[in-house]
């Protein structure tokens, strides 16, 4: 069943310009298509936990994580109890 709002955007895109309708047809399919892309993206938790693997593995990521904890060494060893 289509709701009221639906059917009340249905009207309002009537009142539109032809330009007005196509910009919007576009913009929505646009929205639409990324957010289906990042939906199937992280949806996959396997394919999700490979990439967390493969970003493991990588030595410039395996250096950047290096640099980071010294930086944050000296906190670690400011008495605090984890």
């Amino acid at each position: 069943m289509i709701s009221p709002k639906l059917l009340e955007i249905a009207r309002d895109v009537r009142k539109l310009s032809l330009a007005e309708q196509q910009w919007l047809l576009e913009n929505l399919a646009k929205r639409i298509q990324s957010q289906t892309q990042n939906t199937g993206k992280f949806s996959d938790s396997s394919s999700l936990e490979q990439k967390l693997q493969e970003l493991a593995q990588d030595s410039e990521i395996q250096k950047e994580v290096m640099a980071i904890n010294q930086e944050f060494e000296i906190t670690e060893m400011d008495g605090l109890e984890n």
